[in-house]
């Protein structure tokens, strides 16, 4: 591929988006040309703490591969706040393919300076067929994230 956002540094290292990608816990492993498929269908973000990725109710806008940060997901317990989850580096959120998720059950807040890959939910019915090796990581993470809520 020889799309210039592979290689524009993305973090103060000089970093490209492609190297972070290839080192990254949850999608690192699959083959090349998928991780150069989300970046040329995705968008490259920085988010301050405080921003919403997400807010309760609303549609979940996208797939989030999180790169550094940290950003935590709130849910309404009997009027109060309760931190049902934590993504840093490494991890991925948002609207997984096959998921059946459409609205959010809270509110996904960055909590100190995050760096980030956004695809467009509109995208998630493409990336079983594009990427298969990384909608099989992501099934996986949609088997824990289930998990993690019946507890």
């Amino acid at each position: 591929m020889t799309d210039a956002r592979l290689a524009v540094p993305t973090s103060d290292d000089g970093t490209d988006l492609l190297t972070r990608l290839e080192s990254h816990r949850t999608i690192g492993n699959v083959p090349r040309d998928e991780l150069e498929w989300l970046i040329a269908h995705g968008t490259f973000e920085r988010r301050a703490p405080g921003e919403m990725i997400a807010r309760k109710g609303e549609p979940v806008e996208a797939l989030y591969i999180i790169l550094s940060g940290h950003v935590s997901h709130f849910t309404d317990q009997g009027g109060t706040l309760h931190k049902a989850m934590d993504w840093r580096g490494g991890d991925v959120t948002g609207q997984l393919p096959y998921s059946r998720l459409t609205n959010a059950p809270g509110n996904s807040v960055v909590q100190e300076p995050t760096e980030m890959l956004r695809v467009p939910h509109v995208l998630m019915p493409a990336i079983p067929i594009h990427c298969p090796h990384v909608t099989s990581a992501l099934v996986h993470v949609m088997v824990d994230r289930a998990r993690a809520n019946a507890r």
